[in-house]
């Protein structure tokens, strides 16, 4: 099948304005004879609505959206995420429609980012689709069936990764808000073949063609396109922000981006320094690495930044320490801080395993055992001494 994925911010309570997006990358699709177009989850509503969630009248308002894409999908199927409201319960669903048929799937609690279980209902059971020769499973979360074509809807921090299945990936483009701060979703978008990839992307907003006949795409966006992505969905879900004037990194946001009133008082007010005022790395703008923020005018270098701020970002891209060692002794990577533990390979090492510590401590609730500390802190100790030769 030619395929076509979107990726696109979604506003968040802005029904309209999302479905009006749609129907314009469903022309383009359709244009381009693809036979499939595959929407985020919550394109029509977004997804962190809060209490809005309990407003009947605004849940079905969300729904009579169904019917509206459902008939839409005569020349081309559709698959896309909306709540389903019923019985005055409410469903986070993915849909698929062709020609009359429809078919969907609701979200369960397990998860990452899972529904929350005092706004959304549950519904087990679902079932393959057929279409142009495949049997399509609707998934969310990193659920892989028994398939000839997955395709997952979700919003994630960590967004999957391609694992060898013919597989459909959309991610909606938006922010999410924790105690760290202010992440950007990364609207990441793939379609692979079982092992070869027909697409992928991420941080690009757009509708995007896969066919197995065409050479693969990959688009990523740069750290400004990203950046100003951010301020505006910032701005969208809290309105006018405000930082610390004092702070650098504020100054110059506020003057790259032209938006002095990041420096004015009033409105959502937001930190630029983590919660243990160790390094300047935003917590604003905590899903950019050191070096993108540097890239993206927010820090004038990565030298604002400290060993566990070089853990925070780097660790969570690769899962690997000899990683966040790459990119602690790759020319220009590293604060003060780290160029003065490398001189010192085992202090270096053990500020990282304890990096590492705290952070299994606070997301998963793990000790690491004192062997499993000795025998990683003998392996990168050999890693280091191999890289500075």
């Amino acid at each position: 099948m030619k395929t076509a994925v979107v990726s696109m911010a979604v506003g968040q309570g802005h029904c309209e304005e999302n479905f009006t997006q749609m129907c314009r990358f469903i022309e383009q699709a359709k244009a381009a004879q693809a036979d499939l177009i595959v929407f985020p989850q919550n394109v029509i509503s977004g997804y962190a609505l809060g209490d809005l969630w309990l407003d009947q009248s605004f849940c079905e308002r969300c729904d009579r959206y169904n019917a509206r894409i459902a008939a839409l999908a005569d020349t081309i199927a559709i698959v896309w995420g909306n709540v389903r409201y019923r019985g005055g319960r409410l469903f986070n669903t993915a849909f698929f429609a062709f020609d009359g048929q429809l078919e969907l799937r609701v979200k369960g609690y397990s998860g990452e980012l899972c529904n929350d279980a005092r706004y959304f209902s549950c519904m087990e059971g679902s079932e393959l689709i057929e279409y142009k020769g495949e049997l399509i499973a609707l998934n969310f979360h990193d659920e892989l069936q028994l398939a000839t074509l997955n395709i997952t809807l979700d919003t994630s921090m960590h967004s999957l990764l391609p694992r060898g299945a013919s597989q459909i990936y959309v991610n909606a483009g938006g922010i999410w808000l924790d105690e760290r701060g202010v992440h950007l979703l990364d609207g990441r978008c793939f379609v692979s073949e079982h092992s070869r990839i027909l697409h992928f992307s991420e941080h690009a907003p757009g509708c995007y063609l896969a066919d197995a006949a065409a050479d693969e795409t990959i688009v990523f966006a740069d750290a400004h396109t990203r950046m100003e992505a951010l301020l505006r969905q910032v701005e969208a879900c809290f309105g006018r922000c405000s930082l610390p004037a004092q702070e650098q990194a504020a100054q110059r946001l506020a003057k790259r981006y032209g938006r002095p009133w990041l420096l004015e008082e009033g409105g959502v007010r937001f930190q630029t320094q983590t919660e243990d005022g160790q390094g300047a790395l935003p917590s604003l703008f905590c899903s950019f690495t050191p070096e993108e923020l540097v890239a993206a005018g927010v820090l004038e270098s990565v030298d604002d930044c400290s060993i566990a701020q070089l853990f925070i970002a780097c660790y969570a891209q690769t899962h690997s320490l000899r990683g966040v060692c790459h990119h602690a002794l790759r020319d220009g990577l590293g604060s003060q801080r780290i160029t003065e533990l490398l001189k010192d390979p085992p202090a270096f090492v053990d500020a990282l395993l304890a990096c590492m510590e705290t952070y299994y401590a606070q997301r998963f609730d793990y000790r690491m055992p004192e062997s499993e500390r000795y025998r990683l802190k003998e392996e990168l100790l050999d890693y280091l001494q191999e890289r500075n030769g």
